[in-house]
């Protein structure tokens, strides 16, 4: 099973929000077992820790206008976990063919206890100068 592990650090503008280090995008090949994703808190967001996945704000969601289809539903994602004491989190993608080809803007959510929740930013405008955490499936 292929890995992709991407570091997420709090961003150094001051603003509480978080900075994946996907290096403009997780780039997903077609293959024939499934894929894994893996975010890891480092630097000071491994202070805090994911938010766990039953919250109304979940540690990991889409922000596209379509998500994706769950995996039960020929969607090539599996739900995400939180792992390592809430230090990670991860997501296993299936994209195994063209069907399963798209490009997919999530939000990730970290606790950081008395500092509060940061996000990443994103935005549905192209226009908004956001980095958007992305996975695309190619």
């Amino acid at each position: 099973m292929p890995a992709n592990i991407i570091n997420v650090l709090l961003a150094k503008d001051g603003l509480k929000h978080l900075d994946v280090q996907d290096h403009g995008g997780t780039h997903i090949d077609k293959h024939a077992d499934p894929s894994t994703i893996s975010w890891r808190l480092t630097g000071e967001a491994a202070q805090g820790k994911f938010v766990a996945m039953d919250c109304a704000e979940p540690g990991f969601s889409w922000s596209t206008k379509e998500p994706p289809p769950e995996r039960d539903k020929g969607g090539p994602f599996g739900p995400a976990t939180v792992i390592d004491n809430g230090n990670g989190l991860k997501i296993t993608d299936y994209h195994n063919s063209a069907q399963s080809n798209g490009e997919w803007v999530y939000v990730l959510r970290v606790d950081m206890g008395s500092k509060g929740i940061y996000t990443t930013t994103t935005s549905l405008d192209p226009r908004a100068g956001v980095n958007n955490p992305i996975i695309i499936n190619r």
